[in-house]
């Protein structure tokens, strides 16, 4: 979001980004800087504001959380995914953009992370992760999305990874 209201978003025709299928171009397109251009032209698609839905911990709040047994962790990360899930609803019904980002999954067995990268059938494979409560490792892969529309069930979201 900081880079969105510093620089912007260009017209997709200014910098392509190639589809999922073409993993290598798109490797070596998205560790490239955009041509000079692509940032002119962005200028005038800035963000003027943004706020997190949710509150980052402190690191004193992040300690005492750590020294908690992993029930009452994951009551207390399950209520907070709930504030979190009713303020996502509110800020798109109120028809604000809502803009995150998703950890690539980094501890699936290595067949469903071959899965993952070919997408075998066009769909993606779900994976079922004990550990949706565990920090990230610092190289783990992310990715964004927009959220457009939600029901009881499920969000949808806007992604550039295809119609798959």
């Amino acid at each position: 979001m900081k880079r969105l209201r510093q620089k912007g978003v260009c017209d997709e025709s200014k910098c392509r980004y190639p589809t999922a299928s073409k993993k290598e171009e798109a490797m070596d397109v998205s560790s490239q800087q955009p041509a000079d251009e692509a940032f002119e032209t962005a200028q005038p698609y800035r963000i003027w504001h943004y706020e997190p839905l949710n509150e980052k911990r402190s690191p004193a709040e992040k300690d005492e959380l750590a020294k908690k047994d992993a029930d009452e962790a994951s009551k207390i990360k399950d209520e907070e995914g709930n504030a979190l899930n009713d303020k996502l609803c509110k800020a798109i019904s109120e028809g604000h953009p809502v803009q995150f980002g998703i950890n690539y999954y980094h501890k699936a067995p290595d067949h469903q992370l071959k899965q993952i990268e070919t997408r075998k059938g066009k769909k993606w494979p779900l994976v079922q992760l004990t550990c949706r409560h565990e920090k990230p490792p610092a190289k783990c892969g992310k990715h964004a999305a927009l959220a457009i529309v939600y029901d009881e069930y499920s969000v949808i979201c806007q992604t550039s990874y295809g119609a798959d």
